[in-house]
């Protein structure tokens, strides 16, 4: 027999029986398991279990680790039926949640119609300044709703009273342009301040806005003493509502 074949008949043996007993001459490649993602499997796991046996806010949760992709594959979907069933029974998160899937058609067919109402219930018996801001929107773009420039800056406001960020700044917007409300530079410059503690999440939002170049633009039409007045209700207002968030 050929020396050459002879050697590769005894190396095809020796590898053979190195892999059975286990053993192989390069390193194996090691399994990495990502912790996060385990723990958010693990999490999946125990909150479909908890909303599958009635557990109203664990439904809601469900619905927005479908919708978001924690812990499972993204399936808005699947989540849609969830949402609903937690807004259903009352919970404001819930409501708002699903008017957002109902206006973004996520999992289901875009209805803004039906998102309007969702937002309404948990903006009026709830007050959450997300559903408040979006029902603003709504009304401000007519979509869903008849056009309406007035409730839009009411809804705008309530949200903004409570701090929500975009509103703060869209408020800014209705007052330097008088769209629902009278126009007032003195309150644009108040509410285009007061934005620009979330300047990161308004610019975010759009790339239109801009809390630092909008407030400049009101302040160079205005009067040294405006701009005073609007300076002392900034620093009113922010007293006020530090005073009304409860600390962690």
């Amino acid at each position: 027999m050929n020396r050459q074949i002879v050697i590769a008949v005894l190396a095809a043996a020796v590898l053979a029986a190195a892999g059975a007993a286990g053993w192989w001459f390069w390193p194996q490649a090691e399994v990495v398991v990502d912790p996060r993602a385990a723990a958010q499997a693990a999490e999946f796991r125990q909150v479909r279990a908890r909303a599958e046996a009635g557990d109203i806010r664990a439904a809601l949760r469900l619905g927005l680790m479908y919708r978001d992709g924690e812990g499972t594959d993204p399936d808005p979907a699947a989540g849609v039926p969830w949402l609903r069933k937690a807004a259903e029974a009352g919970l404001g998160a819930a409501q708002y949640a699903l008017g957002r899937a109902l206006e973004d058609g996520l999992g289901v067919k875009p209805d803004p119609f039906r998102a309007a109402e969702w937002y309404r219930l948990a903006a009026t018996l709830h007050h959450d300044p997300d559903a408040e801001l979006a029902l603003g929107q709504l009304y401000f773009h007519g979509r869903g709703l008849a056009q309406s420039f007035g409730d839009a800056a009411e809804w705008y406001l309530r949200a903004a009273a409570q701090g929500q960020p975009l509103a703060l700044y869209l408020v800014g917007a209705m007052y330097e342009e008088g769209w629902g409300v009278g126009r007032d530079l003195v309150q644009a410059y108040v509410w285009y301040t007061l934005s620009l503690d979330h300047l990161d999440v308004v610019k975010a939002a759009s790339r239109r806005y801009d809390p630092k170049a909008s407030r400049r633009k009101v302040a160079a039409q205005m009067t040294r003493r405006q701009v005073e007045l609007a300076e002392r209700e900034v620093a009113r207002w922010r007293q006020r509502h530090a005073k009304q968030t409860p600390r962690p």
